[in-house]
């Protein structure tokens, strides 16, 4: 039973280890530069389907360029912003993180538990936001109670 128990445990570990090296080698971690790093780490968060499309799409909604330019022009644009966006993108990871850090991020994301933290981060964030809002409402209540109590006591 002891060697059963050993025997699947270290099957176990060595699927866990060979999924692992299958991640690092399939996205040539050793051999990708910082700009690529970033550029690989919005892909992973599906930056494009998650933000960018339904941004796009509602900017090009509100200024009527969906009404009077052809598909071309649309995806030349689109191409454009989509550049634009990872030179931003660029600018600002260099200036928080090193090539290794993304590479780990990378890695992170590329595992299940982090595909299931991108699958919910959008959502996590609003909820956050939206909680975060609402507390900050309640919080200021009672700071306000509070200061117009000590008035009271002091009047």
């Amino acid at each position: 039973m002891i060697a059963f128990f050993n025997t699947n445990q270290i099957i176990a570990q060595d699927k866990k280890r060979k999924k692992k090296q299958d991640i690092e080698n399939s996205l040539d971690l050793d051999k990708i530069t910082f700009d690529e790093a970033v550029i690989k780490l919005l892909e992973l968060q599906n930056w494009e389907e998650n933000v960018f499309n339904p941004l796009l799409s509602q900017t090009y909604q509100l200024s009527g360029a969906d009404l009077i330019l052809d598909k071309d022009e649309l995806e030349a644009l689109r191409q454009e912003a989509i550049k634009d966006w990872h030179k931003i993108q660029i600018r600002i990871n260099k200036k928080y993180f090193t090539e290794e850090d993304l590479i780990e991020v990378i890695k992170f994301f590329s595992t299940d538990a982090g595909k299931k933290m991108n699958k919910n981060l959008l959502t996590m964030s609003q909820e956050n936001y939206s909680e975060g809002y609402e507390w900050g409402l309640q919080f200021g209540n009672k700071i306000r109670e509070l200061i117009n109590k000590k008035r009271e006591e002091k009047n």
